[in-house]
């Protein structure tokens, strides 16, 4: 089974458009495609563009022979990348400030338009945590196409890490409570002896 991270095409529609951007100047003009199609794949970087060549030819080309398609391909892919042109359908990355973990995901024909809607949607969630944060303080950068579908498919692997934080942080705060648990009695059995002159030590 074939690694597919369009969020729009199957792989097989996705193999289709890359074929056609590596023959791209053989062409007829019915064929041609348009950087929004090509940017709807969701091969953006040099490693998700390596993977796809090694899944697809990996069997009948050497691994020289595969750096190389990888880097050829790569240029072609982001010379269509150059040339989007944001619309309606453009799905954001959008963060607070200079911070990599994103906010979230919206969908926006602007980067402007973008910030103002990740802050009324998601801005309410850092409120008491970030006083300064408001439309203004966001970044925002587009990663692809596909609407809402595909931001919400994007925001829920968000929700996914963060669940999977809560889980460990829970297991850190039960931990936590066991260690007070061992030495509050550690302390009592401790302060046994002596009788009275033994005193519980200042917390702190």
């Amino acid at each position: 089974m074939r690694t597919n991270i369009s969020f729009v095409y199957s792989i097989e529609e996705v193999d289709t458009i890359i074929d056609r951007v590596w023959n791209w100047k053989y062409l007829k003009a019915h064929q041609k495609i348009t950087p929004k199609q090509v940017v709807a794949t969701g091969l953006t970087s040099w490693a998700e563009i390596r993977d796809y060549v090694a899944e697809r030819w990996g069997c009948e080309m050497t691994l020289v022979g595969q750096k190389m398609r990888t880097n050829k391909l790569y240029q072609k892919i982001h010379k269509f990348r150059r040339e989007f042109v944001p619309d309606s359908d453009t799905v954001w990355r959008v963060v607070p400030g200079s911070s990599y973990n994103p906010l979230g995901f919206v969908v926006s024909a602007s980067s402007v338009g973008a910030k103002n809607t990740a802050f009324t949607i998601y801005g309410w969630a850092l409120a008491g945590v970030d006083d300064k944060l408001s439309a203004d303080t966001l970044s925002a950068e587009w990663v692809g196409v596909g609407g809402w579908e595909e931001a919400r498919k994007r925001n829920v692997d968000i929700a996914t890490d963060m669940q999977a934080r809560i889980g460990r942080y829970e297991r850190e705060i039960t931990q936590a409570q066991k260690n007070i648990d061992l030495y509050r009695n550690r302390i009592a059995a401790l302060l046994t002896v002596g009788g009275e002159e033994a005193r519980e030590p200042e917390e702190g």
